[in-house]
């Protein structure tokens, strides 16, 4: 759904008004909706079982940033190998699927590839 803006001012006895050319887009994803991402590794928390994630992009919208919250037994790789959370590479690329709520991310799923040529 689109909207577009309204924008109106008194100055004096005139009123102004002005409607921006550009539509508004409405994020209807409900909170808990199952999503892809893809950023970039800029760290980890080993104690809270986190990764933070930089210029996310999610195929609607971009993020800054955004935490990871993987649960207990969750399948992390690095090029496709099995590794522990300790291993990520920092500045990798992530691709990683969950429930995302706000700047947070839920998965049972973290894949990081350094594209090495």
């Amino acid at each position: 759904m689109t909207d577009n803006l309204f924008a109106a001012a008194s100055v004096g006895t005139h009123s102004l008004a002005a409607v921006a050319d550009a539509p508004v887009v409405r994020d209807r994803r409900r909170r808990g909706q199952h999503v892809e991402l893809v950023g970039t590794i800029s760290g980890f928390d080993l104690l809270e079982s986190t990764v933070t994630i930089r210029d996310v992009q999610d195929g609607r919208r971009r993020h800054a940033e955004l935490t990871i919250v993987l649960v207990a037994g969750a399948t992390i790789t690095v090029d496709g190998q099995r590794r522990a959370l300790s291993t990520l590479p920092s500045g990798a690329k992530a691709i990683v699927t969950g429930t995302l709520d706000g700047a947070l991310l839920t998965s049972r799923e973290f894949h990081a590839l350094t594209l090495k040529g």
